[in-house]
């Protein structure tokens, strides 16, 4: 709770105007998630998330740039999680332990892999997410196990909701078919196989109509990579490493790049291979019992699924937090697991289990601590992936944030020299922006140059140039690299305002009413 904002949290949330008035919320429905804050991003191509905008402008007025309301929000989204996943496990299993499902669920709320999702404020789309899939799987069971049509309208509901909330919500109608398959008939209580499949027809017809407003709103239904082997090592590697922090939650780092540290990419394809090619042995054998285990897999290796073609991508990426709602699986299997031990040696078995909880506890409070600041972050994201820009470049930005400007010109220094064209363009252009809020025009003028040099049409870099022009008088070249601003960037409210006030005093009345106009407009 005593936790700051932290990275995204910055420009998604403190920082994000879309977030002030309720004037925009219509925009949360007709954009992707960049294009409502100040920073645009290729991201914007596949990242729909209005009901995630809706509930932080919901935050934003009830705590305003608190970060302890929006922990408290994180914290009470995890809380409802662990209620939903106890009582899945009571639906699921066949166990009549209330112990063992309180131990399972407990996994759930202490497993120290969701410390990112729960501690990180921006964090908040995998709780989020969680908690309307959750409920309307939960709402799915109790339509089967009670043919009411309120519950089956209502889990629909929270499946549109989870689908505005995140991306990986569209595997829930595969972990369905999952459920009918190895659970359906067993746990029907009255409502046979095949209407089962009819009614999660309805999911699939929800999940279609997401996709055609995904592509009118964004242009693109899904994120799509491109295959190369480097890639399939990847993935293996990320099935392995996730496999892994499961069962073994450590070490929790923030990777801006491929774990280096984990299993390696052989093994983790040999390891890989090996789970699969047991499960198909023993599906093939009938030699599971209890199906549960069987669905539980399906769980984790589905809505994990889309998290993991990001190994395909130019940077792949791996972060701890896309295992929060694939976990609960875990939870769903665990009472299977254990039960035979706690039959019969009961008290050995919750001495063992209150253990582990200890020490996931213990494990969780210590990841909790990377998160408490973005200078402990950073520095630790730093060490974690030392030849990596982002750390370098966020470290840099925390101490501009805090007015130790010399700490920020070295550490942008660095990111210039550790990054691409992109991190050089943006350590360059910060730089400039320090010396010119010093009054430093000649500096600033320099870094300027250098980002504009390498991206000529990078409209922030224009208007940077175009300010230390009218600190010179160059009005000439000032409105020049304003309107080469407002080209590149018809959005940039900076531009328009400023040659509106250009214009104004260079006695172009109509120009200065144009740019008024055009800034009023993108002010609203």
């Amino acid at each position: 709770l005593s936790g700051e904002f932290v990275m995204d949290d910055w420009p998604v949330i403190a920082e994000n105007p879309k977030l002030d008035s309720a004037q925009y919320i219509s925009d949360y429905f007709s954009g992707g998630v960049w294009k409502n804050t100040d920073i645009g991003s290729e991201q914007d191509t596949f990242l729909y998330r209005p009901v995630f905008l809706l509930t932080l402008y919901i935050g934003k007025q009830l705590f305003g740039n608190s970060p302890f309301g929006f922990h408290a929000l994180n914290l009470t989204l995890h809380f409802i999680n662990t209620v939903l996943v106890f009582f899945l496990i009571i639906r699921l299993s066949k166990t009549k332990s209330r112990l063992l499902a309180l131990f399972a669920s407990l996994f759930f709320a202490l497993h120290p892999i969701h410390a990112e999702s729960v501690s990180w404020i921006a964090g908040i789309t995998d709780p989020l997410v969680s908690c309307f899939v959750l409920s309307s799987f939960l709402l799915y069971l109790k339509f089967r196990a009670t043919p009411n049509r309120i519950f089956l309208i209502l889990s629909l509901v929270f499946f549109v909701l989870a689908l505005l909330s995140k991306e990986n919500a569209v595997m829930l109608p595969f972990v369905m078919i999952a459920y009918a398959t190895f659970l359906g008939q067993e746990q029907g209580q009255g409502v046979n196989h095949k209407p089962s499949l009819t009614h999660i027809g309805l999911f699939f017809i929800v999940l279609i109509i997401y996709f055609i407003v995904r592509k009118i709103i964004l242009g693109s239904t899904i994120a799509l990579s491109d295959f190369s082997m480097t890639g399939v090592f990847h993935l293996f590697s990320f099935v392995g490493e996730y496999i892994k922090l499961l069962f073994i939650p450590w070490p929790l780092n923030y990777y801006y790049a491929v774990p280096e540290n984990g299993i390696l990419q052989i093994w983790g394809a040999i390891f890989t291979l090996t789970v699969l090619a047991t499960l198909v042995f023993f599906v093939a054998k009938r030699q599971f019992k209890d199906k549960i285990v069987l669905f539980s897999v399906c769980w984790i290796g589905l809505i994990l699924l889309p998290s993991l073609s990001l190994a395909f991508h130019a940077e792949p990426n791996f972060s701890i937090r896309y295992l929060y709602l694939p976990s609960a699986g875990l939870s769903f299997m665990l009472p299977y697991l254990i039960e035979s031990l706690f039959v019969r040696y009961k008290k050995a078995t919750v001495i063992s289990c209150s253990g582990i909880l200890l020490v996931f506890s213990i494990l969780t409070i210590y990841a909790n601590r990377i998160w408490q600041n973005e200078f402990v972050f950073y520095s630790h994201a730093m060490a974690v992936t030392p030849l990596q820009a982002g750390p370098v470049s966020g470290l840099a930005t925390y101490f501009r944030r805090n007015k130790q400007d010399q700490k920020a010109i070295e550490y942008y220094l660095k990111a210039s020299e550790l990054g691409d064209t992109l991190d050089k363009v943006n350590a360059f252009e910060n730089i400039g922006l320090i010396y010119g809020l010093k009054g430093n025009v000649e500096q600033s003028t320099t870094f300027y140059t250098k980002a504009y040099n390498l991206a000529p049409n990078r409209s922030t870099v224009l208007v940077g140039l175009g300010n230390n022009a009218w600190s010179r008088k160059d009005y000439q070249a000032t409105r020049s690299f304003y309107e080469k601003a407002f080209q590149a960037d018809k959005n940039n409210y900076e531009a328009a305002y400023n040659l509106s006030i250009l214009y104004r005093s260079l006695g172009d009345m109509n120009k200065a009413a144009y740019y008024q106009r055009e800034a009023l407009n993108l002010k609203r």
